[in-house]
């Protein structure tokens, strides 16, 4: 809104959609509809920032992402533009909804400026710099682990020996990239001071270590801030579900890692599997009881700000309604 605008008593709210491409950036406005295209230099990302500027633009959104998405998405925050960003797929969605084309820019952008003037989405909830390096760090181990688990299956595939060696030092590998990525991401939890709070309240619950802290971090960054409801629909922890890609998968594929060695550390954790066992459920639904459980504690923690508590102490609020249920070797479930 413009200052003429306020003066006059008009409460126009005014969304930027910014579509990005290697060479470009093109801006629409919503509403009006003017649209401009930018070069993809510092030159004309500062032709942007003024002409966003000039029309005293409320919202500015574009598809989250890194590398010329993050440029760009960076330059808008280090200008202190009023900047949020959302899922490409969503976006791409929404375009095709609007009968707009996504390979256009001019018409991307004037999706994302329609979506941002319908939906308008809290400018600030772009990721820090911190957390998109934590964010890429866990993602590509994550791919190398998938990777190295394909080709451990594909040894007893062939019996070329040539072949063999050549999938055994590819997987001997892979073993090797996992594990710096893996020091490089303990580092990051150990010694990011954004991560502090988070990280000393998620290890006092017994069983819990830094690889569930980072995944959590990178796949559910909205771990204390929805109910419990929510958190477990988006964690995926059911036994229907199957597959480790995608969001809620990494997130299943962590808690599950992280549960077996929980069930011999953590009293109550322990006490409700041995509660279902007793009760005749499988040994994969007791887990997986389990595994909805701390994450609903953990998501409790977060949000009231409390360590991880045992016993009796915490029982005057369920660990089922979000409240508190370590480090430790990590064996997947069967």
């Amino acid at each position: 809104m413009t200052a003429d605008d306020a003066e006059l008593g008009i409460d126009t709210f005014v969304c930027a959609g910014v579509a990005v491409e290697s060479e470009s950036v093109c801006v629409s406005l919503e509403p009006g509809g003017i649209a401009r295209s930018f070069s993809n230099t510092e030159a004309g990302l500062g032709q942007m920032v003024g002409l966003i500027r000039s029309l005293g633009v409320d919202l500015v959104l574009m598809q989250a992402g890194g590398g010329q998405y993050g440029r760009v998405a960076d330059r808008l925050t280090e200008e202190s533009l009023p900047l949020a960003v959302t899922s490409p797929r969503r976006l791409r969605d929404f375009a095709r909804d609007e009968g707009l084309r996504t390979d256009s820019p001019g018409e991307f952008a004037r999706a994302i400026a329609r979506h941002a003037a319908i939906e308008r989405p809290r400018p600030g909830n772009r990721a820090s710099r911190a957390e998109r390096r934590l964010s890429e760090l866990v993602v590509r181990r994550d791919q190398l682990v998938d990777l190295h688990r394909d080709e451990s299956g594909r040894l007893d595939q062939v019996d070329e020996q040539s072949v063999l060696d050549d999938i055994a030092a590819s997987v001997d590998d892979v073993g090797v990239r996992i594990a710096r990525l893996s020091e490089l991401i303990h580092n990051e939890i150990e010694s990011g001071s954004e991560f502090a709070d988070r990280r000393e309240l998620l290890l006092t619950a017994p069983g819990v270590d830094l690889d569930l802290v980072a995944a959590l971090i990178t796949y559910l960054p909205e771990l204390g801030s929805v109910d419990s409801r929510v958190i477990v629909a988006r964690g995926g922890v059911v036994p229907s579900r199957t597959g480790e890609r995608g969001r809620q998968g990494r997130v299943r594929r962590a808690l599950s890692l992280t549960i077996v060695h929980a069930l011999e550390v953590n009293p109550d954790l322990k006490a409700k599997y041995d509660h279902l066992t007793a009760g005749g459920k499988p040994h994969r639904v007791a887990l997986f009881a389990c595994m909805r459980q701390l994450l609903v504690a953990l998501n409790g923690m977060i949000k009231n700000g409390r360590p991880w508590r045992n016993g009796p102490s915490q029982r005057h609020e369920p660990m089922d309604r979000g409240e508190g249920m370590g480090q430790g070797r990590r064996t997947e479930p069967e």
